[in-house]
């Protein structure tokens, strides 16, 4: 089942310390194209392209390199919202080409974005190898520029549920299980998203009881971030009931009491 990419882990995440994780170009450049893929992702694209006009709008006067990696960027995951698969990628990848030119290395968060947004848009479209491709070329440059570990958990979580998407779970949990103190440490709904994430590729590889695991930690989380409609609740309840009921009959108990059960060390009787 594919349960998508990216939800943005939009919450405010921050580590022990209480410092707070960095964002990419997209949150930090003005309300205008912050707006747009917001928008875009609710399918209220007329207001996503009001949006888009004003900030072209504004900047008309200031024709810089920046400015047009960003319109590329915005214009790319507006047509990938709307499924013109074909004119997204191409956005998308025009701007990681003039990205890439802008500075060497891990300097260039333009082009570390670039190529995120660019691999998300690739693997919806089916070109996963090209995806791949550019997934490990942002983490292996966010490897190298501190101060940018929320990045790279993102970047990673995307990549591993492209492979859970790909049936290639053993990739997926190499990844997953790098980030993992990472996702321990800052909590909230990277936490949450992790654990649900390794819970489906416990699942692909066929152990029951880390898939639990994993489930019993992700289920309350998610439906406390999500709602109770959420497309990944309700995958998670359904296999944490199924996982309950032994394959049948009455659950023996609710899977919130027995996540809390657990969290204090108390018996379940599984």
């Amino acid at each position: 089942m594919r349960t998508g990419e990216d939800e943005r882990v939009s919450t405010p995440v921050r580590t022990a310390s209480g410092a707070a994780k960095p964002r990419s170009f997209r949150s930090s450049r003005g309300s205008a194209p912050r707006s747009v893929l917001a928008i875009s992702s609710g399918r209220q694209f007329d207001k996503a392209e009001r949006y888009l006009r004003e900030f072209e709008e504004n900047f008309k006067e200031q024709p810089g390199i920046h400015i047009r990696i960003m319109l590329l960027v915005y214009r790319g995951g507006l047509a990938m919202y709307r499924e013109d698969e074909g004119f997204g990628t191409e956005q998308l990848g025009e701007a990681c080409r003039l990205a890439r030119n802008l500075c060497p290395g891990a300097d260039n968060s333009f082009y570390i974005a670039s190529l995120g947004e660019f691999a998300m848009a690739c693997n919806k479209a089916g070109r996963r190898e090209e995806a791949e491709e550019s997934y490990q070329r942002a983490i292996v440059l966010l490897e190298h520029k501190p101060g940018h570990e929320f990045d790279r958990f993102r970047m990673i979580n995307n990549m591993s549920v492209m492979y859970l998407d790909w049936e290639k779970p053993g990739k997926a949990l190499f990844w997953l299980e790098d980030v993992r103190p990472f996702a321990c440490e800052i909590g909230g709904l990277g936490f949450a998203e992790s654990s649900y994430n390794l819970s489906r590729a416990w699942q692909q590889l066929g152990d029951r009881e880390k898939e639990l695991q994993y489930l019993k930690e992700a289920a309350p989380l998610l439906e406390q971030y999500y709602g109770g409609e959420h497309p990944k609740v309700k995958d998670a309840k359904r296999r944490l009931t199924k996982s309950l009921r032994g394959g049948g009959g009455k659950m023996r108990m609710p899977y919130a009491e027995l996540w809390k059960k657990d969290k204090a060390g108390g018996k379940t009787g599984l």
